[in-house]
C-alpha cells in the first residue's frame, strides 16, 4: 500500500563505462543540487592507510585542471550556487553543491572536472590544515572530545569501523602524493561512483551533461569493504578521566545493519526512546528525575552490522545514578507493550519527518543516493508502507533482542574517581537489563 502519490519523478541509469547516475525531478523547488558518492571511508582502510580518505576529500579543494588553484575553483562554485561541501564517513564520502538549476551544465562540468582532472597539489599547506583540524579531537593532553573515539575501537577493535575518519597524526604526517593518487585510482572510479541530480532538473539534460563529465573514465571493478564477524558476550566499559566539570556517558548496544529485515522496527523503537521530549527517556530521565539536561538515542547502521546509542551528559555525583535510570527504562521497553498512544504517535511523526523531507534537496539526495550506492533503494513512500506495517509485538521482540546484557558497551568521559569507576563495573556485571 503506497500511502500518498509520490510528488517526484525518479530514474536510476548507467552509463556505458558503469558510472551511475541518479535523476530526482523535483520541480515545485526553486534550486537543484549535484552530489557525487564515493563508496571510500575509514571503513575501506588499513593502519597504514587510515586518513587516507579524508586527506584526499580535502585535496580536490586544492584546484584542478581547469580551475588550477583553491581559489578559481570555488570561485567557480560559488558564482552558481552555495559553493562544493564535503563529508568523509567510514563507509562513502560525499561532495554536494546547491545551485541555480539554470546552471545546471556548468555544475556538472565542474564535478566532472574536480572529479577526473585533479592536480593535488599544495599537499603541505592542505596536511596542515588537516593537522589543525586533528588537534580539534583532542584536549591539551591529547585525549579524545568525541565519546564515538573511544567506544568504537572498543567495540570493533582492529576492524576499520573502529579507526577514526580523520586517521591518526603519524599517518596525516607521512602521507605522500603518490600515496593519495594510489587511493584515488583504486575508488574514484565508475562503480564505485554515483552522481545524484535532485530538483528542478530533467533526467535528459543531466544524462547528458553527466555523459559529458564522466563517460571518459575507464570500467573498472567495485571495491568491498572488509565484512565484519565479531560477537560480544558480556558487557564491556572503558572509562577515560580529563577534567571537564560533567561526565558524557555512553550506552552503546550491538544492534543491526542496514539490510536487516528487522531494520523498520527499530527504528521506530528508537522513536519510543528519543522522539521529541515527550518521549520516554527524555520524560524519565530529563522531565521526572532531572538528572540531565538532554539524553539521545540513535541508531549508528552500517550495510552489515550496527550500534544502538543512548548519549547524554552529567554531573559527576549523578553517574552512578543515571545509569541503572536508563537501564531500567530499557527495560520496561522490552518487558510490556507500549500503548495504543504511544504507538500512534510514533508512526505520524515517522510519516510526518519523510512527508518534511520532500522539501528538502540534501534529505531526498542523501536518501537515495546513500541507499543505491551501499544498500537497497526504497523509494520514501515504500518505506513508509513498510513502517506503517510494524506491529507492537515486533517493536517489543526487538527491544528484547538488542537490549541484553551481553549487547551493552558502557564509555565514559569525564572526572570519575576510581571508586565510581569500580561502582560501575560492578552495576554491569550485576544488572539484568
Amino acid at each position: 500500500m503506497i500511502y500518498w502519490e509520490a510528488p517526484y519523478r525518479f530514474f536510476k541509469d548507467t552509463l556505458d563505462n558503469g558510472f551511475h547516475v541518479l535523476t530526482l525531478e523535483i520541480p515545485y523547488l526553486h534550486a537543484a543540487e549535484i552530489a557525487l558518492y564515493i563508496r571510500t571511508g575509514s571503513r575501506y582502510e588499513t593502519l597504514e592507510t587510515n586518513g587516507v580518505s579524508h586527506f584526499l576529500e580535502h585535496m580536490f579543494f586544492r584546484g584542478s585542471q581547469n580551475y588550477p588553484s583553491s581559489f578559481k575553483l570555488n570561485s567557480a562554485f560559488e558564482s552558481i550556487g552555495e559553493g562544493l561541501i564535503a563529508n568523509t564517513f567510514r563507509e562513502f564520502t560525499c561532495y554536494w553543491s546547491k545551485i541555480d538549476h539554470d546552471f545546471l551544465k556548468e555544475g556538472v562540468h565542474l564535478f566532472g572536472d574536480v572529479f577526473t582532472k585533479p592536480i593535488f597539489e599544495e599537499i603541505e599547506t592542505e596536511r596542515k590544515i588537516i593537522e589543525i583540524e586533528l588537534l580539534e579531537d583532542f584536549d591539551a593532553d591529547g585525549t579524545p572530545h568525541d565519546i564515538d573515539d573511544i567506544s568504537r575501537p572498543l567495540i570493533w577493535p582492529g576492524n576499520p569501523l573502529g579507526f577514526s575518519v580523520i586517521g591518526t597524526k603519524e599517518n596525516i604526517e607521512k602521507f605522500k602524493r603518490d600515496d593519495l593518487i594510489t587511493h584515488y585510482e583504486k575508488f574514484y572510479t565508475p562503480p564505485n561512483m554515483l552522481l545524484c541530480v535532485t530538483g528542478q532538473v530533467t533526467r535528459n539534460h543531466v544524462l547528458e551533461y553527466a555523459e559529458k563529465a564522466f563517460g571518459h573514465l575507464k570500467k573498472n571493478t567495485r571495491e568491498h569493504s572488509p565484512i565484519v564477524r565479531m560477537s560480544q558476550e558480556f558487557p564491556m566499559s572503558k572509562f577515560v578521566s580529563n577534567d571537564s566539570s560533567q561526565v558524557d556517558v555512553q550506552l552503546s548496544f550491538r544492534a543491526y545493519g542496514e539490510l536487516h529485515p528487522k531494520m523498520r522496527a527499530l527504528y521506530l523503537m528508537q522513536r519510543v526512546l528519543d522522539d521529541g521530549i515527550s518521549s520516554q527517556l527524555q520524560k524519565a530521565i530529563c522531565e521526572d528525575k532531572g538528572l540531565a539536561y538532554d539524553i539521545s538515542a540513535a541508531i549508528d547502521s552500517y550495510s552489515d552490522t550496527g550500534l544502538f546509542d543512548i548519549d547524554v551528559t552529567v554531573s559527576k555525583k549523578d553517574v552512578t545514578k543515571i545509569i541503572p535510570a536508563i537501564l531500567d527504562e530499557l527495560g520496561q521497553l522490552k518487558n510490556s507493550l507500549i500503548s495504543d498512544e504511544e504507538f500512534k504517535k510514533i508512526k505520524t511523526r515517522a510519516v510526518r519527518e519523510y512527508e518534511f523531507n520532500f522539501d528538502s534537496l540534501r534529505k531526498m539526495s542523501s536518501h537515495f543516493g546513500e541507499s543505491e550506492l551501499l544498500y537497497e533503494l526504497k523509494m520514501p513512500e515504500e518505506t513508509i508502507s513498510e513502517i506503517m506495517k510494524i506491529t507492537k509485538e515486533e517493536i517489543l521482540a526487538v527491544a528484547q533482542d538488542i537490549f541484553k546484557s551481553k549487547n551493552l558497551n558502557l564509555i565514559t568521559l569525564g572526572p570519575l574517581n576510581d571508586k565510581q569507576k569500580e561502582d560501575l563495573k560492578k552495576l554491569l556485571s550485576s544488572q539484568v537489563i
